[in-house]
């Protein structure tokens, strides 16, 4: 279809140049029957290269300032773009509709509209907030009630104290831990097991090896 559209479209300077001849006499358009189909201009009923240099022979006469012309219904059946006027854009429309019906499509007048739908995804990004347990931090010594030193909480490893055996344990589930007295009993979070190993707290044979 490109290339027959192609090969008639290639004729319109051709086009031009006959209607430019046919200048040399004030010859009217053919004759015009009000049940033309659009296009038709020279009414045989086809619409072919013809109708093309109708238009484009009125609208050189006209650029040469010729005094021709035209019927409202004329100018309704030529007007192929409906801008009012006859040019050479409502010459090119008819031979884009006869290139079309000759590569075997169905040609239109219709302005061909292509709509492009965009679909917006809305992206909710949800952000969830983990409470941190927060470890208070105690930066002084304190004693126990039997006397014994309980490290100040320095970081994130947890002990317990057993302020009687001086014995750290690293598990609260170890059975020695377990078996601490409560006036015994002392929780402390460290950086590390020699925060408490310098004050004399050995580790559990069990939970701290």
């Amino acid at each position: 279809m490109r290339e027959i559209l192609h090969k008639v479209l290639k004729r319109i300077p051709a086009c031009i140049l006959c209607a430019s001849l046919i200048l040399g006499t004030a010859q009217p358009l053919h004759s015009f029957a009000e049940t033309n189909l659009k296009g038709d201009l020279n009414s045989d009923g086809v619409i072919d290269v013809s109708d093309a240099v109708e238009i484009l022979t009125y609208y050189a006469k006209k650029c040469a300032n010729w005094d021709i012309s035209i019927s409202e219904e004329q100018l309704q059946c030529a007007d192929i773009n409906g801008d009012g006027l006859l040019s050479v854009e409502d010459a090119v429309g008819v031979l884009t509709y006869y290139a079309k019906a000759a590569a075997g499509l169905e040609p239109t007048w219709d302005t061909e509209t292509t709509t492009t739908e965009t679909t917006i995804i809305e992206t909710t990004t949800e952000t969830t907030t983990t409470e941190t347990e927060v470890i208070p931090i105690v930066t002084t010594l304190q004693t126990h009630a039997n006397g014994a030193v309980i490290p100040p909480n320095t970081g994130n490893q947890f002990v317990i104290l057993n302020t009687s055996t001086m014995c750290y344990h690293l598990s609260s589930t170890c059975r020695a831990a377990k078996r601490i007295k409560d006036e015994n009993y002392a929780e402390v979070w460290v950086a590390g097991v020699g925060d408490v190993e310098q004050y004399g707290y050995t580790a559990c044979r069990i939970c701290a090896k």
